[in-house]
């Protein structure tokens, strides 16, 4: 697979402002459907690559958001 050089390269958030909304929902739309067949249930980013002559669009990856807080406050050591 070719990569654009980096300077052609641009991220869009599908709620970033000035995106195509078609685009945008069809972004949102597919990460969505994604998620649901997988049947992920928590916090995450989905990736795409957007041809911007044809605005066609083709699945990069998933990045899954973990955290664990934990429930009582961890013990901190004491700088002597």
């Amino acid at each position: 697979m070719l990569q654009a050089p980096r300077a052609r390269r641009k991220r869009l958030s599908a709620s970033a402002r000035g995106a195509e909304d078609d685009l945008r929902r069809e972004l949102k739309a597919a990460a969505r459907r994604l998620g649901e067949a997988a049947r992920y249930r928590s916090a995450g980013t989905v990736e795409f690559l957007v041809d911007q002559d044809t605005a066609r669009f083709y699945f990069l990856e998933v990045n899954t958001r973990l955290q664990a807080r934990p429930r009582v406050p961890l013990p901190y050591p004491n700088p002597a």
